[in-house]
């Protein structure tokens, strides 16, 4: 688990992270508390869409992940919780790793469109979404996504995260509308044909299946000072943006 000290817009200051070890592939969910792994864990299981029952999960130490009621679901479903010795992280080096390289692409694509910080969990499954499918040196070259679903994946959606992005209206316009509405590009609709655009004036979310984009072109960069410091930001953000490893982190959320 990763700890952020900027909370997003909705809230979350934490990040979960799940991979399959055969094919390598990640999921990661932004959460408000550190109390809500489980859930998180649940969803994760009756989600994964594989078919498959979760055996052995592997984690570290973790409090959120040592609780009685996590025990003991888990043992009710014949499902054995394995942990590494404390302050070994090498005993789950491939959920150190993933967390690693998640870390590394936030502050990249962050640092790329010059977003604010508080984008950090639109940034984190885009971020996932695009890993998901690209070649990964421990299998060879493949990708994890095709191993996991054992068929080629499509990679022909891809955008630049956080360019221009045109939203065309097709319900509700008038004559004399616009028939495109300037929005950035902020991630892909999970495995739908559409894309989530974001509004920096109403910090609304916009799903959309027919938009057009200027990959070249980056609106939170080319905002003036006068107009980034006006942009929405959630309240007493700090300038930066740190990580921290679960075993770090604050024993309690705000």
């Amino acid at each position: 688990m990763l700890s952020i000290n900027v909370p997003s817009y909705r809230g979350h200051r934490y990040v979960i992270t799940f991979v399959d070890t055969y094919s390598r592939m990640p999921w990661a969910k932004a959460l408000a508390r550190k109390s809500d792994v489980f859930g998180a864990f649940q969803r994760f299981e009756a989600e994964n869409k594989s078919g498959q029952h979760i055996q052995r999960p592997r984690s570290d130490n973790g409090g959120e992940y040592t609780s009685h009621r996590s025990h003991d679901s888990l043992a009710k479903h014949g499902i054995h919780h394995e942990m590494p010795p404390p302050y070994s992280p090498q005993g789950n080096g491939v959920a150190e790793r993933i967390n690693r390289t998640i870390v590394e692409g936030l502050i990249s694509l962050l640092n790329q469109a010059q977003a604010p910080k508080a984008l950090w969990a639109e940034a984190l499954l885009a971020f996932v979404f695009v890993k998901n499918r690209s070649p990964h040196a421990a299998l060879a070259g493949g990708v994890p996504l095709a191993v996991w679903r054992g068929k080629p994946v499509r990679v022909d959606m891809l955008r630049v995260w956080g360019c221009r992005a045109y939203h065309t209206v097709t319900n509700g316009r008038a004559k004399l509308d616009d028939k495109a509405v300037p929005l950035v590009f902020i991630g892909y609709d999970g495995d739908t044909a559409a894309y989530r655009l974001f509004d920096p004036a109403t910090r609304k979310t916009v799903r959309s299946r027919d938009a057009r984009f200027v990959e070249g072109e980056f609106p939170f960069a080319a905002a003036t000072p006068s107009t980034a410091q006006s942009l929405p930001q959630p309240a007493h953000a700090p300038d930066d943006l740190i990580i921290l490893a679960s075993s770090q982190a604050p024993s309690a959320a705000n």
